[in-house]
């Protein structure tokens, strides 16, 4: 008979397996009909509102841009926006200037609509997509799907929980993981609007437990960072890592799971522990599938790795260690 963490580990790898499936399958079905409506919400404008049950890990949408604005390309903004915008056809102008931003009298509407609506495309470029755009904002857990730029060419959403027929669809449009203050702040200094999302809603009560668990994660996480630059043991990195995944399934703040997965995956492989880089590449890959997709490239390179450690870029690059498995997170 298996010992207990054999098992538990074996009991995993058939969960992903299946999991991998049943995002891959999902990720078909969802290309070929959208589950949302675009509704008008009072006093927030547009919004997307779900027509039917949405699993978690499910694709939402998949959406090209309207257009691309890659930084260094030009010698003011304002006029490019401008000219780009007049050589749409007529009817993707008018799908972008229905676009909403803030109304500033005397402002440059369609320097203030790029401002409001872009995405960040890589490092050097951002893009306008209009279905995206219509995606409302909500802090931690209030959020409830996340988009990603693929490198195909297009961007996709996912729902990050299971989303419930009726309920509006949120996305996260700054790093909420900081005090209500400092998340309204800085939202209302680039959207121009007060957030009162579910959670910015919260007593005074809640709303400081729920500040001190996302400030912990914030501050626990740039800890966890110092491994890097070998300023940290590998065992301690882990612990923080787990650390800060128990403070996110505390205050339901899940976003970034697969990269927080993977960084361990990178300390494991450096460390030579075949064992644990497994392990944390399963549990990278699940939620990849989830953020990003089954089909993802940063799904498939985990793939690659819960199969055959060694293939690592960086395996063995450090002393031999045990850094050890996720199982007190799985547990």
């Amino acid at each position: 008979m298996p010992s207990g963490n054999l098992l538990l580990r074996s009991i995993f790898a058939c969960a992903v397996a299946f999991l991998s499936f049943r995002y891959y399958v999902n990720f078909r079905s969802a290309e070929n009909a959208l589950p949302f409506k675009i509704v008008d919400l009072p006093d927030r404008g547009k919004g997307l509102v779900a027509t039917r049950d949405i699993m978690q890990g499910e694709l939402i949408l998949k959406e090209t841009p309207l257009f691309t604005i890659k930084a260094g390309s030009f010698k003011d903004l304002g006029s490019h926006i401008r000219s780009v915008v007049s050589g749409l056809n007529s009817s993707s102008r008018s799908t972008f200037l229905e676009l909403s931003h803030p109304s500033v009298p005397g402002s440059d509407i369609p320097l203030a609509i790029f401002q409001t609506n872009s995405v960040k495309i890589g490092d050097d470029a951002a893009g306008i997509f209009p279905l995206t755009a219509r995606i409302n904002h909500g802090c931690s857990k209030a959020f409830n799907s996340i988009s990603r730029w693929r490198e195909e060419g297009f961007l996709v959403v996912h729902a990050l929980r299971h989303i419930k027929r009726g309920q509006e669809i949120l996305r996260e449009y700054i790093n909420t993981r900081q005090s209500r203050r400092k998340r309204r702040s800085e939202l209302y200094e680039i959207y121009a609007f007060d957030c009162f999302c579910s959670v910015c809603s919260l007593s005074p009560g809640d709303a400081g437990r729920s500040d001190t668990l996302l400030s912990s994660m914030a501050t626990i996480h740039a800890e966890f960072n110092k491994w890097e630059e070998k300023n940290m043991d590998a065992s301690e990195a882990v612990r923080l890592a787990k650390r800060v995944w128990a403070l996110g399934e505390k205050e339901s703040y899940w976003s970034g799971r697969g990269q927080l997965a993977e960084d361990v995956v990178n300390i494991a492989a450096a460390h030579q522990d075949a064992t644990a880089t497994k392990e944390w590449a399963e549990l990278a890959l699940e939620w990849y599938s989830y953020e990003v997709g089954y089909n993802s490239k940063e799904a498939e390179l985990m793939r690659v790795l819960s199969s055959d450690p060694s293939k690592h870029a960086a395996w063995a690059t450090r002393e031999e260690l045990h850094v050890g498995g996720p199982d007190i997170i799985l547990m």
